[in-house]
This record gives C-alpha cells, sequence and structure tokens, in this order.
C-alpha cells in the first residue's frame, strides 16, 4: 500500500512539473516494467471471499415428555369394605306362667266329652243324638246286664251285628244274625275274631271270652265321655255302613294316670235304619294300638 502512496505522490509532482501525463510513451520498456510491477505490488489486493459465518444452531428446547402414568392395575386386590347393617336386636318377651297340663286321662275327665270335630256319617250329631238316644241307651244297657235276648231283639232282622276287636276292621269280620246272638253266652264255638295288636297273634275265643275282652272290658254305661256322630278316639270307619248310619262312641279317656291316657277305651255302637225302627248293626271295641 505505501509504494502506491508514493507512486501517486510521484505522479501528482510529474504533472505539477510539466512532465507528460502519459506514462509509458517516452520510458524505456524497462522503466515501464518496473512502473506496472510497482503498480501491481502497491495495488490493493482484491477483496477475498467473505467467509460465511458459521450458523449458530441453537437447539430447539426439547420438550421433555411427561412420563404417562401407568395405569396398571395393582397386582393386589384391594380389599372389599361390606357395610355392615346393625344387629337387631332381639326382643324376648316372656311367656306368662301357666300351670302343667294335667295327665290325659284326669283332664278329660274332669272337662267331660271332647269329640273331633270330624262329622261321619249324613245325620248331624245335635240330630243323631235325637234319633238314637233312647235306642243306644237300651243297648249298652242290655250288654251291661249280659241280656242277649234283648240284644238280639235290637238286632238287624236281616245284615245281623257285626262285631271287631279293634277300630280298623281287616278281613276278618264276625258277624252274628239275632238267633245266635240270643244263646251266644253260653255258645262253646270258638271264632276267629281277627289277630291280637302288637304280636299278630290269632284272635281265636268263644264268643264269652271275647265278650269280656272286647266288648264289655269296661263299664260303659257309665262312661265319662258320649258322642254321637263324632269319633273321640281314632278314626272310625264308617264305610262298613251304610252313610245314613249312626254311630255312639262311649269312651273312656283312662284308668291309670301313670300311662298318661294310653289306657284309653272305646265302644261304639252303630244302628241303621229300616223302615221306621233303628237296628243294631255294629259293636265296635276300640283302644290304644301300636
Amino acid at each position: 500500500m505505501k509504494y502506491l502512496l508514493m507512486w501517486l505522490i510521484a505522479l501528482v509532482l510529474l504533472v505539477g512539473c510539466g512532465a507528460p501525463a502519459t506514462v509509458g510513451q517516452n520510458d524505456s520498456p524497462a522503466a515501464q516494467t518496473s512502473v506496472a510491477q510497482a503498480a501491481a505490488t502497491d495495488a490493493p489486493e482484491p477483496p477475498t471471499a467473505t467467509s460465511q459465518p458459521t450458523a449458530t444452531v441453537i437447539p430447539s428446547p426439547v420438550a421433555e415428555t411427561a412420563t404417562p402414568t401407568s395405569t396398571a392395575l395393582p397386582t393386589s386386590v384391594p380389599e372389599t369394605v361390606v357395610a355392615q347393617l346393625p344387629t337387631p336386636t332381639l326382643t324376648i318377651v316372656p311367656s306368662p306362667v301357666t300351670d302343667p297340663p294335667e295327665p290325659v286321662s284326669t283332664l278329660a275327665a274332669a272337662q267331660g266329652p271332647t269329640p273331633t270335630t270330624q262329622q261321619v256319617g249324613q245325620v248331624s250329631p245335635a240330630e243323631a243324638e235325637q234319633i238314637i238316644a233312647p235306642t243306644t241307651k237300651q243297648a249298652i244297657e242290655a250288654l251291661k246286664n249280659r241280656d242277649m235276648v234283648q240284644l238280639a231283639s235290637m238286632a238287624h232282622p236281616d245284615k245281623g251285628v257285626l262285631f271287631s276287636p279293634y277300630g280298623f276292621m281287616g278281613e276278618d269280620k264276625v258277624i252274628l244274625k239275632a238267633e245266635q246272638l240270643s244263646g251266644a253266652l253260653t255258645d262253646p264255638t270258638v271264632r276267629h275274631w281277627g289277630s291280637f295288636d302288637g304280636t299278630g297273634d290269632p284272635i281265636d275265643l268263644t264268643f264269652a271270652a271275647y265278650f269280656e275282652r272286647f266288648v264289655y272290658s269296661h263299664d260303659f254305661a257309665a262312661a265319662p265321655q258320649i258322642s254321637y256322630n263324632q269319633p273321640i278316639k281314632e278314626i272310625y270307619h264308617a264305610e262298613e255302613f251304610d252313610p245314613s248310619s249312626i254311630m255312639v262312641e262311649y269312651h273312656f279317656p283312662g284308668f291309670d294316670p301313670k300311662y298318661e291316657g294310653l289306657d284309653w277305651q272305646s265302644l261304639r255302637l252303630v244302628f241303621e235304619q229300616q223302615g221306621q225302627t233303628w237296628y243294631l248293626v255294629g259293636i265296635l271295641h276300640n283302644q290304644w294300638t301300636i
């Protein structure tokens, strides 16, 4: 650069001194060459290409991705909380103190007849009592007095009288006609009357023996309970007789308190009407059975 300035100064001096303004016309080739080299030397260097500034890349801030909360179910099952209902308070009302019940035998005897509500036959209990009370009284008195002639006169003229040792009637039925009844207590004939309850042994007895065991075994004429068309104990097999028949039951609820009524006994007399007369058609003994 300084050489260029010096050349320019010299040039100005030359111009000012009347030197020719044109360079190189009167100079020697060597001088021209020196001047050219000097000019080339002092000439400013061409500017170099400006290097591109390095771009500073500012990284964009990377937003941290929020770690999603795990939605996985817990490995342990949480305990189920069950709401507990309040326990109701039980209020116990004490029963009134009552006297212990009396034995069946004494209780039944004190209260009188206690027939069931079951009606048998077509005739109501009240109507049956009005119809048959006088006739059944004659029949029970005849049995009490062992008056077989009187009893025979009351037997049904066609059907006779059916005898059964128990309330249920099996196939072994004994039926005696009026002519057989009149002398039955002295008849030595042994008849099969059925089977003993519990053992099943045959009941093979004369009429006199059977009468004491399965007819008038107690004083039924004085029985504390009497019912009409209403069984006091157990079922009455009314199908054995006409639906219009009337059944009268004489009942003892018991005899010895220690058995608590299990020694009860009944005698049932059954009557059927023929014409205007009621006849005896059945004498049925009954007692507690196994």
